[in-house]
């Protein structure tokens, strides 16, 4: 999906383990060891929950351990910031707080570099408890917080599971697709990837 720089949004729709999360957060390392400060890194979740499990125990489960290795990673963290040997790697928020948020001087007008922002699981799983706050309007205010009205040199990134219900976010977009494929919405700047489970993965999971 890289390399179509009209591109801001690039959405990936797919099941479980069939690597939506492992494949950006290698993007994200790369532009890390590639660019140095020149990117500006963002992991949201939804919920608390989920980003407190992200950054729990110097951030174990924010990268893969084969990806730590691959790209000599060693993280802490301090608040919502993760660090790679004391240096600054990523940030990492839940939109469920984006109401505290919305003071936080997050936009440096002055950086010319990168931004690289991923919403990781945007499509509540059925029987999921709804939201008490608007996902795609935190979303969107996030996004401001973060890179303002940047349309160039962004990358952003959402990973979700299913299309069983359609998501706030997706509708957003004035399409929903029916069957599996990538689909370029040149007007939305946007790239959908409907991934179809391959013959391994169904194997893999049989049982």
């Amino acid at each position: 999906m890289n390399g179509n720089d009209w591109a801001i949004f690039r959405i990936i729709v797919g099941g479980r383990m069939t690597g939506k999360s492992y494949s950006v957060t290698d993007r994200l390392c790369a532009l890390r060891r590639k660019l140095g400060d020149d990117v500006k890194c963002y992991w949201l979740r939804i919920s608390t929950l989920s980003t407190q499990q992200l950054l729990c125990n110097k951030a174990n489960k924010l990268v893969d351990p084969d990806l730590k290795r691959k790209y000599n990673l060693d993280l802490s963290t301090k608040g919502n910031v993760v660090y790679n040997r004391g240096k600054e790697f990523c940030e990492v928020y839940p939109l469920a707080s984006f109401g505290k948020l919305k003071g936080i001087g997050f936009y440096d007008k002055d950086f010319k570099g990168k931004y690289f922002i991923v919403l990781d699981e945007f499509q509540l799983e059925q029987g999921e408890k709804r939201t008490s706050f608007d996902i795609l309007y935190n979303f969107l205010g996030m996004v401001e917080n973060i890179a303002r009205t940047t349309k160039n040199n962004i990358e952003i990134w959402l990973l979700g599971n299913n299309l069983q219900e359609a998501s706030e976010i997706l509708k957003a977009f004035n399409f929903i697709p029916n069957q599996f494929g990538r689909y370029y919405l040149k007007r939305k700047r946007a790239i959908i990837d409907y991934l179809e489970p391959t013959d391994e993965y169904l194997k893999d999971r049989q049982g």
